[in-house]
């Protein structure tokens, strides 16, 4: 496939899903009265070899106008290279075309060809070496690729001066020589499984899909053009296609559909609690895995999706990663450090991306620091903590909050009880793995003889809770206590103003919990678990709290 066949297929993509023939139940153009980006990179004078900065006031651009918006990794690039091509402030800055790395090049030349005359590219449109700018354009992020007319995603480029346009591809015909990808697509679920692998390893795990700031590009983007090593992918709201299936029509895949969501994240306003929390999740535990050069980077690569989100899910706030409104502020809560830690190398001269014994120093750092309650105070990789089947009362007594001194201060309030260690033994599942409470035998509270059996939960083995530490550590810690977040459901309902007392009733429901440390207030976070009633002590302290 020459390079003008390449631009000619991605014409065609385009025009089919311009004219509402692609699949999709919703439109993927974006809307004509949409917001423009503060700047764009006019291509009107491109012929004569330079390119031109405008921001939208001077220019008098309308929201009519199109523009393409662009994906790629910057790389481990000099710092005089990258001096050439960045905006450094002012109404308007001119760039010559020769100084521009190569991927810029390549994006601008496919933006001429399908009759674009505008392009967003991150360096020549946000002021790199002014912070106030570029806080101001992150957070505004999601409008960005949200009204694209459509994205480029440099998809297999390792940094910006690789390029993506190629003079000439060989299409694949299948991924190896048993499978014939055209003649595999008039068996529908055999294609679909075939191209959903083929997907993954060309998209997917391209390099570019591996980055933190990339997440939020893709899953907001209404269409998206795949460059990768072997051709060209296309994703929209009708699906999924590449060069070699051109003639096929679009691949669905249910799993990953919000990728194609031309309305993500609005169109999660229609679907259940189960769903929302479930899809956040999953954007959290895949942005948390993905590599930063810039680990203070962590609570901002990801805020302006974080934002849409908290609006679409139940029109809250978002605060580094915590949803503000009960269930999600719970649910949210309940991360823990994954299983299985990720050690992913950064190419550039980076923090170490996946060090979970340690937090990110953000000192100097002009933004909100996250507290210990948030996943984004550390490096390394998430999980969330399952929660069992059955109904769950969360507990109302848990707040966020701005403190009345500082603005950018975020306090989390709770209630706090100290947990009764001296009746169980802890056992850890490997270095990194959780620790099980066992009831030690004769151990049990006046009344509680059959706490194991008659737990809600497959306890013959008399586990009586589960304890996961943010960091790594050979014993619990003395002095530890826990904050309640919720119980599984029974009568006596959380209040405010009314302090917890057992339930004699059935006192070992499952309550989700996380630890806390610190001999005054406000304490700190240092894990997540649950535990069965009959470990919590709730006959001394038992009050809210603020944790930071």
């Amino acid at each position: 496939m020459s390079r003008m066949d390449q631009t000619t297929l991605i014409r065609a993509w385009l025009q089919i899903c311009d004219d509402g023939l692609c699949g999709s139940d919703v439109t993927c153009r974006p809307a004509a009265d949409r917001p423009l980006p503060t700047r764009l990179v006019d291509l009107h004078s491109v012929n004569d070899g330079d390119v031109k900065v405008v921001k939208k006031p001077v220019d008098n651009l309308t929201s009519d106008v199109d523009y393409v918006a662009l994906s790629h990794c910057w790389g481990d690039l000099p710092m005089e290279d990258r001096d050439k091509w960045q905006f450094k402030g002012g109404v308007e800055a001119t760039f010559r075309l020769e100084d521009l790395p190569k991927t810029f090049r390549d994006a601008i030349e496919l933006t001429r060809s399908i009759g674009k005359q505008y392009i967003w590219i991150d360096s020549l449109c946000i002021n790199q070496g002014d912070e106030k700018d570029w806080i101001k354009e992150s957070e505004t992020m999601h409008e960005v690729f949200k009204n694209a007319y459509c994205t480029i995603a440099a998809t297999s480029s390792k940094d910006s001066h690789q390029g993506f346009l190629q003079e000439s591809m060989t299409i694949p015909r299948g991924l190896d020589s048993s499978v014939d990808l055209e003649s595999a697509a008039s068996d529908s679920p055999a294609a679909c499984r075939l191209f959903a692998d083929y997907f993954q390893d060309s998209v997917e795990n391209g390099i570019l899909n591996t980055r933190a700031w990339v997440l939020q590009e893709r899953a907001l983007s209404r269409r998206i053009i795949h460059f990768t090593e072997q051709q060209p992918f296309w994703e929209c709201g009708g699906g999924m296609t590449c060069a070699a299936l051109r003639s096929e029509g679009y691949m669905k895949n249910g799993e990953k559909s919000f990728w194609s969501d031309p309305e993500f994240p609005m169109s999660l306003a229609d679907r259940d609690g189960t769903a929302k929390i479930k899809l956040f999740q999953l954007l959290f535990k895949k942005y948390s895995s993905s590599c930063l050069t810039k680990m203070t980077d962590r609570p901002i690569a990801v805020k302006s999706l974080a934002s849409a989100l908290a609006q679409t899910i139940e029109r809250c706030k978002v605060e580094n990663g915590i949803f503000s409104r009960p269930p999600f502020l719970q649910r949210s809560l309940l991360w823990c450090r994954d299983k299985n830690i990720v050690d992913c190398h950064d190419q550039g001269p980076s923090d170490s991306c996946c060090d979970t014994d340690y937090r990110i120093d953000f000192q100097n750092m002009n933004i909100s620091q996250p507290q210990t309650w948030s996943w984004m105070a550390y490096h390394g990789s998430i999980d969330y903590l399952e929660v069992g089947k059955g109904v769950v009362e969360w507990n109302t007594s848990v707040k966020l909050s701005k403190t009345t001194t500082d603005s950018s201060r975020i306090l989390l309030t709770c209630r706090v009880v100290k947990l009764e260690l001296e009746a169980v033994e802890p056992k850890q599942e490997g270095r990194h793995g959780p620790y099980r409470l066992y009831q030690k035998l004769g151990s049990h509270k006046s009344g509680q003889e059959d706490t194991v059996r008659h737990h809600g939960h497959p306890n013959n083995d008399g586990v009586v809770g589960e304890l996961r530490f943010d960091k790594t550590t050979k014993r619990i810690p003395e002095g530890v206590r826990c904050a309640l977040l919720g119980r599984t459901c029974y009568k006596p309902s959380w209040s405010e103003d009314k302090k917890d007392t057992e339930d004699e009733e059935d006192s070992d429901k499952k309550y989700y919990i996380f630890l806390l440390v610190g001999e005054t207030t406000p304490l700190e976070r240092i894990g997540v678990g649950w535990v069965c009633q009959s470990v919590l002590n709730f006959n001394g302290e038992n009050d809210v709290k603020e944790i930071i």
